[in-house]
């Protein structure tokens, strides 16, 4: 089976983009503590993973804008005055 995989194809690498997604959520859920919750009431459990769903998320969306604003801020270049040139964020 594992010789008859065309790994170039588009549809190959979605598939593998969303496996590797949902490893990465999986893994993150081991590390949130949700895998096994304390509680034994569903809605309790339901309250649990929705409030961990939304702090791993915002942690995602604090880190990409971090990363957006790192890329997108306009950079210059200072001559110092030994001669040599930096790149400063603007």
């Amino acid at each position: 089976m594992r010789l008859l995989l065309d790994r170039g194809t588009p549809l190959y690498r979605a598939v593998y983009n969303q496996r590797t997604g949902t490893e990465r959520m999986n893994s993150r859920t081991k590390e949130g503590g949700i895998e096994r919750p304390k509680v034994r009431n569903r809605r309790s459990v339901e309250r649990i993973n929705t409030l961990t769903s939304i702090v791993m998320n915002l942690g995602t969306l604090q880190k990409a804008r971090s990363i957006n604003q790192e890329v997108l801020t306009p950079k210059t270049f200072q001559c110092s005055r030994s001669g040599s040139w930096s790149l400063q964020s603007a």
